[in-house]
């Protein structure tokens, strides 16, 4: 479990890098903002992931 918890992290830390990233593509504003919310989806995807994932190990774990 402990490796696939780093491996989670990792997806955690790219999905905030794409986040950032995402802010600094020259695009036009419609597209800028488009790619930003979808990186922000992304983002908020692996968190949900992460919180389930801790949630069913904790219950697993007892």
């Amino acid at each position: 479990m402990e490796e696939f918890s780093k491996r989670t992290e990792s997806i955690a830390v790219q999905a905030e890098n794409l986040v950032k990233e995402a802010s600094e593509v020259p695009l036009g504003p419609q597209n800028k903002q488009l790619l930003q919310q979808q990186a922000k989806s992304i983002k908020e995807q692996v968190k949900k992931l992460e919180d389930t994932l801790e949630e069913e190990y904790v219950i697993d774990k007892s």
